[in-house]
């Protein structure tokens, strides 16, 4: 069977066209086991509902790109285990996105929900995603933002022709 690939523009564009209907079970999931009680102190005693976005917006893309891309959990996963980055499997990895056939790793991304600056994607996210491709042997990656405020961008790396693709994602 031949491996079907796709462009960045491609996987950002099968995520739009997915039917958020797909992760309804994902959210009610991650609803039931993010709520907190907040047990206050005084007189007035107040409940809080709180859900870490960030695995919102993970779980989201996650789903949204298995059902566009039409491929199995075992081929698209996300928090792949047993990823290091050294010789003796001492420095674990778990991007949030990748592509496994056969044992090899085809894609590897990560997905973050946070305000973009032009200098808040340089550092951190770029040190993760260098470490991605390291340990997987991939000379392409891709970092996906929530929203529009950072442009689409590519960089490469010095004397690892190694390429981030950073694209925004509107989840609205």
């Amino acid at each position: 069977m031949a491996r079907q690939r796709f462009s960045a523009e491609q996987i950002i564009h099968k995520l739009r066209a997915a039917d958020i209907e797909l992760v309804k079970g994902v959210a009610v999931k991650l609803i039931l086991t993010g709520v907190a009680l907040d047990a206050g102190s005084g007189d007035c005693r107040v409940n809080a509902f709180m859900l870490d976005m960030n695995k919102v917006f993970e779980a989201f893309v996650y789903r949204g790109l298995v059902e566009a891309l039409g491929v199995s959990e075992n081929v698209f996963q996300r928090c792949h285990k047993g990823l290091t980055l050294d010789t003796g499997n001492q420095i674990g990895l778990e991007p949030d996105l990748s592509w496994w056939e056969d044992g090899q790793c085809r894609f590897v991304g990560d997905v973050k929900y946070k305000q973009l600056d032009e200098e808040s994607f340089k550092q951190p996210g770029m040190y993760q995603m260098l470490a991605y491709m390291t340990a997987t042997g991939l000379r392409e990656s891709m970092l996906l933002y929530a929203g529009t405020e950072c442009t689409m961008s590519s960089f490469t790396f010095r004397h690892t022709c190694a390429t981030v693709q950073v694209r925004p994602l509107n989840p609205t």
